[in-house]
């Protein structure tokens, strides 16, 4: 039966059932006699591996993968265990911000990556991007004070070597937080910040 056929079937059933209550009856009737029947075991593991539940962050591991230089494995761990680690710091911005630095894949070495949480209604201040940077939003939001431009969880936000912005993370939301890729380092408050490596 084509797809256009079960929808016509289902349609029929539908009206035909809500216009007759006694045949609602007799079919709830007959699907409690049905004895359980137990898939197939592929069929049965299938159903169960799409169960899986996923992190809240797991529909940004491609991206997150290719940016950090990682399989997309590597990239769903860290994803789902960066918020509990102990190694948050403050930083960059004391008392208004929290950084976690983590390791990269080869094409990232030499590079300023990690994690950056920085409370709703905060603003990030004028800073100098040394190096090419490339931030991925995970959560919350923010507006680029410099261009009046939004950016939304999963949008990549790319700034060249040479820029300077500032930007305001969005009030009365979620904090914002997002991952940062930024090579060769930052000029902030008159301050050089490079990768630790």
């Amino acid at each position: 039966m084509s797809r256009r056929d079960d929808t016509l079937r289902d349609a029929f059933l539908d009206e035909a059932l809500a216009e007759d209550p006694a045949a609602l009856e007799a079919l709830e009737a007959l699907v409690d006699e049905l004895e359980p029947l137990a898939p197939p075991p592929p069929l049965r593991s299938a159903i169960l591996a799409a169960a899986v539940s996923e992190g809240r962050f797991a529909r940004f591991a491609t991206t997150f993968a290719k940016l950090l230089d990682v399989t997309v494995e590597a990239a769903r761990r860290i994803l789902d265990t960066f918020e509990a680690s102990p190694d948050w710091e403050d930083g960059p911005l004391p008392g208004t911000c929290a950084s976690l630095w983590i390791a990269g894949g080869p094409a990232t070495a030499g590079c300023i990556r990690g994690f950056i949480r920085l409370g709703a209604g905060m603003t990030f201040p004028d800073h100098g991007h040394l190096g090419d940077e490339a931030v991925l939003v995970l959560q919350g939001s923010f507006t680029d004070l410099t261009n009046g431009r939004e950016s939304l969880p999963g949008d990549v936000v790319t700034m060249p070597a040479g820029s300077r912005h500032s930007f305001v993370a969005t009030p009365g939301g979620p904090d914002l937080l997002y991952f940062v890729l930024l090579r060769e380092g930052v000029e902030l408050g008159g301050e050089i910040i490079r990768a630790r490596d």
